[in-house]
């Protein structure tokens, strides 16, 4: 058996050869028999990994993938999301939404008499503004909306908020980066300190 082994590796020995044509020595051999062998386990390795993740259901797409997709499909997107809303009796177009606070006036009122971590419930405001970001998901989410040359968090939390479950989904769900949005909660600050109005 040992001679085999010795035969195959002269054999081989004759068909490697190194940069300058010359055949490879026996160390030289082996270490590339070596890296050959780790090589393949390496790509064996990422193939049955790529197969596992494969066979796993997809994810739901985030909100996020939607700028992925190209203008005239990310538009035909949104007049669904229009159409299904306003077929479940939404309003997507409101005549109009009382602001109790512009978002300059939200942020002079409310930053010197808040506390991290903290809301004040007893003060209802409204606010309105574009969204410029979404972040977070599931249960929390953080949306930053910009009006009159100022910009405020919304830290919405299902926690907070008094619909339900299902609406907060169906709510945030439908809210996209650019919409002018209106909300209406307490002003407050979260745990890191940021002004924030928490929607309920």
């Amino acid at each position: 058996a040992d001679k085999a082994v010795e035969g195959a590796t002269a054999a081989m020995a004759e068909v490697r050869l190194d940069e300058n044509g010359q055949p490879l020595s026996k160390n030289a051999l082996k270490k590339l028999l070596k890296a050959e062998a780790a090589a393949k386990k390496k790509a064996e390795k990422a193939a049955a990994k790529a197969a596992e993740e494969a066979k796993k259901p997809k994810k739901k797409a985030a909100a996020a993938d939607d700028e992925d997709l190209d203008p005239s499909q990310y538009k035909a997107n949104r007049e669904q999301q229009i159409k299904q809303l306003e077929t479940s009796g939404g309003n997507p177009y409101p005549h109009k939404f009382n602001v109790s606070h512009r978002l300059p006036d939200f942020a002079s009122e409310f930053d010197p008499i808040t506390e991290p971590g903290t809301h004040l419930s007893e003060n209802l405001v409204t606010v309105a503004g574009r969204v410029q970001s979404i972040r977070g998901q599931g249960k929390l989410l953080f949306y930053d909306i910009r009006g009159d040359g100022a910009q405020l968090q919304l830290m919405a939390s299902l926690k907070d908020y008094a619909a339900g479950a299902e609406a907060f989904d169906e709510i945030n769900n439908t809210i996209k980066r650019g919409d002018i949005i209106g909300a209406r909660g307490y002003a407050g600050k979260s745990k890191t300190g940021q002004l924030s109005l928490f929607p309920v």
